[in-house]
């Protein structure tokens, strides 16, 4: 299988009473040595102040950035955003990653950038993702800005939404229309 990196991981509905029920993953990284990624959609309530509670709050009308739940292995908070200046890692279009800790204080102090906060991972031992793709339990589509900075309680089915609409595209040729009475 070729690498996986960059895609979204979408669980099917065989994931149920499970960490990763209804959860999207951006896959980190996929080699013959494992897979990791982040868990997209599962916010938390813990707030960067339990964190960090020495960040000057600049704008005392915008939250602060809640910590995001990345996966159930335990792991350093790093930030996905979009702030091309703050890139160590880029990923995609719009999107990098950070993992210092001035970067990330410096992505929470500018409002107006794009940053959702994560902490932990999800891993995956060499062919174990390989094995749970080919039995059903995961979905692949590419990853994009919009989905990864998307309302994580509305992610999963928006991410199976363009699952099938990219099943469908090279058999109908065009879009399918979100409302089937239109086809």
């Amino acid at each position: 299988m070729e690498s996986l990196t960059g895609n979204l991981l979408i669980a099917s509905t065989e994931l149920v009473n499970d960490f990763f029920a209804q959860s999207v993953v951006l896959l980190l990284e996929h080699s013959e040595n494992g897979a990791a990624g982040i868990v997209l959609n599962k916010p938390s309530d813990v707030s960067t102040e339990t964190i960090w509670p020495e960040l000057p709050n600049e704008s005392a009308d915008v939250a602060p950035p809640t910590i995001h739940v990345g996966g159930p292995c335990e792991g350093p908070v790093v930030a996905l955003h979009s702030n091309p200046l703050l890139t160590e890692v880029p990923l995609l279009p719009g999107v990098a990653l950070s993992v210092k800790a001035e970067s990330i204080k410096d992505l929470i102090q500018q409002s107006h950038q794009q940053v959702r906060l994560y902490s932990g991972y999800a891993g995956w031992s060499p062919g174990q993702l390989e094995n749970e793709v080919e039995r059903g339990g995961w979905y692949l589509t590419r990853a994009t800005s919009e989905l990864i900075f998307m309302d994580p309680f509305d992610l999963w089915r928006r991410a199976c939404d363009k699952f099938g609409e990219n099943i469908l595209a090279p058999v109908t040729g065009k879009r399918v229309p979100m409302d089937p009475s239109l086809n």
